[in-house]
């Protein structure tokens, strides 16, 4: 019972409206997977473009900073070699405080010299060994005159590396300036040394607002974070929220960031809030730029894509059921016309025609079927002409045996006879004959050039008593193909029809020559004669009755001969197919060639 409701089963889904119920619920599954595929490669897309978008935005506020950085490290770099700074630096303290007046003014020119257009700078002050202190007066705060560098951390750090310039990270003023100024500044150290020792220490302190205005808040989204931080020290130099200012960053993903020189990363799933992160590095000043968005607000654009996806999947229900129906109907109904032309055909009527219905591939299937019965029809046709073509020929040749048989036995007599009576030529003629006659009543309907050449050798053998020195033959036969196959009787008709045409109507001298050759897997044979030859009408007339099919009527009036050529290229079109057979040239007063084209194979592998 079970095994009959599976075959059932089994036989209802391999019928083509059970497959296309299957394709058509497939049909309905793929938008789904189509509209999912989009959604994720929008979201992967999206990222691309958010990441590129921020990675460039961050690029270019790095090359600010990194501007803005390299500019003050050049110009401090100038104003410490500056040599009139060197001489001031050089008094000792006794000399110093006799000038100190005329050298704080000339301190001050030195400095607005090189970083005089520089606002963001909040001090600058020179620090000598001589334990001079000299400050920049126009509006900068300027440290205490008993300030002493040589106790301070920065200078320990710079003579325990041996750094010739020092860059601090953010910090609150005070903690390096005795004046209370609460700020965040950057501070800058740079060396003052010249070619024999160090004199003292430019030093320089940057208000970390300068950070603001490279920030362009039209840029970034909504709550999104620039951080700078220190890579060294991992302080924060710069936040978009100033709490986090000089604090330490110990965000999870900082050990990653710092592996790399610049960078997209999205933050682990468990936290909290996920967050993406981009970064770069600005090389001069050896910090980390990092750049914080919240996923939720990056990806927000994609909420509307994938409601737009449902949207348009429930729309494509209705339609795809509507076009199931009517696709089926389409489909099957040609499909069944074919079928059941089928089984007509199947129970013999090869007589059917099919009403094609449809332009596409079924009706294209449909013509093909019909095209392939009349192809049946056709060839069933032809295999009937040729089995009777067939037939007839045995049966000529059956009927062409009986005279052969008597004149066999005749021959074989007459040559006893002459041998008796002495007359040897008459013999010789005789069993010529003979042997001509028991070739041509062989059973064998296929035999070798050589045997061939043998038979037309005898029968020019007859000739030449006839015609005596009239008639010339010339036998070029290339031995590699004496035992090739050949139909018995092809080449003595011809050779027969170039002695009428060559010698019965002129008096000259006729030459005949018969040759062979290969080419491409063709045996030709060519038969030349050097008689009246035909004018075109004449050829034309000849090559037409010599295709002429071998059934017809001969109530037409034929050329002498043409028969014979005939009956020659008909027998090699039925045994080796159409591609071969028998071709006439000629010239009138020149001569006539026949040429027979079989296929070349060697008698032992027949």
């Amino acid at each position: 019972m079970g095994k009959e409701i599976f075959r059932s089963l089994k036989k209802k889904l391999c019928q083509i409206r059970s497959k296309l119920v299957i394709y058509y619920f497939t049909f309905l599954v793929i938008p789904m997977a189509m509209m999912i595929l989009i959604f994720n490669v929008a979201i992967h897309v999206m990222k691309n473009s958010e990441a590129q978008y921020t990675m460039n935005i961050l690029s270019q506020m790095n090359n600010n900073i990194s501007e803005t950085m390299n500019r003050i490290f050049t110009q401090t770099a100038r104003a410490a070699v500056d040599k009139s700074l060197w001489s001031i630096l050089e008094k000792s303290k006794e000399d110093a405080d006799k000038t100190r007046g005329e050298d704080q003014r000339t301190v001050t020119d030195i400095l607005l010299r090189y970083l005089g257009d520089m606002p963001f700078i909040q001090s600058v002050n020179v620090l000598g060994y001589n334990g001079e202190i000299y400050s920049l007066e126009d509006g900068g705060a300027s440290l205490p005159r008993d300030y002493v560098f040589t106790n301070s951390e920065w200078y320990q750090k710079m003579q325990a590396f041996g750094t010739e310039s020092l860059l601090v990270p953010t910090h609150k003023s005070y903690d390096m300036l005795a004046e209370n100024q609460e700020n965040n500044v950057i501070t800058y150290v740079r060396e003052i040394r010249n070619d024999d020792s160090s004199m003292g220490y430019l030093m320089l302190e940057v208000e970390t607002g300068i950070f603001t205005s490279y920030i362009d808040s039209s840029y970034f989204k909504k709550d999104s974070s620039i951080i700078i931080i220190d890579s060294s020290t991992k302080k924060v130099i710069y936040h978009t929220k100033p709490e986090y200012i000089n604090s330490q960053f110990r965000e999870g993903y900082l050990s990653q960031i710092l592996s790399n020189s610049q960078g997209y990363l999205v933050t682990d799933t468990h936290k909290e809030e996920q967050e993406i992160v981009a970064h770069t590095t600005s090389e001069e000043a050896g910090w980390k730029v990092i750049y914080t968005l919240p996923v939720k607000v990056a990806y927000k654009s994609i909420r509307s894509l994938t409601f737009m996806a449902v949207y348009i999947f429930i729309l494509c229900i209705p339609v795809a059921i509507g076009l199931a129906i009517m696709v089926s109907k389409n489909l099957t109904n040609p499909i069944f016309v074919l079928r059941d032309c089928m089984k007509e055909v199947e129970d013999g009527n090869i007589q059917v025609e099919i009403q094609v219905q449809s332009q596409d591939e079924i009706g294209e299937l449909s013509i093909s079927f019909q095209k392939m019965l009349e192809h049946i029809r056709r060839l069933i046709g032809e295999v009937y002409q040729k089995e009777i073509h067939r037939k007839q020929a045995e049966l000529n040749a059956l009927q062409a045996q009986i005279n052969p048989h008597f004149l066999y036995n005749t021959f074989q007599i007459m040559d006893i006879m002459a041998e008796e009576k002495e007359a040897y030529e008459l013999s010789d003629a005789c069993q010529a004959l003979s042997r001509i006659f028991r070739y041509s009543i062989r059973k064998k309907e296929e035999v070798s050039l050589k045997e061939e050449i043998e038979h037309v050798k005898n029968y020019m053998y007859i000739q030449n008593i006839r015609f005596g020195d009239r008639l010339e033959v010339i036998y070029e036969i290339v031995p590699d193909t004496l035992d090739m196959e050949i139909i018995k009787l092809m080449i003595q008709p011809i050779v027969e029809n170039a002695i009428i045409h060559g010698i019965e109507n002129q008096d000259k001298v006729c030459r005949i020559s018969i040759s062979s050759l290969v080419t491409n897997d063709v045996l030709s044979i060519i038969v030349e004669d050097t008689g009246s030859g035909m004018s075109s009408e004449e050829l034309s007339r000849l090559r037409t009755e010599i295709n002429r099919d071998v059934l017809e009527s001969g109530e037409t009036k034929r050329r002498e001969g043409g028969i014979a050529m005939r009956n020659v290229n008909q027998r090699i079109k039925l045994r080796y197919g159409g591609v071969y057979g028998l071709y006439v040239h000629s010239q009138k007063q020149k001569g006539t060639k026949v040429i027979l084209n079989l296929p070349a194979k060697r008698v032992k592998d027949i």
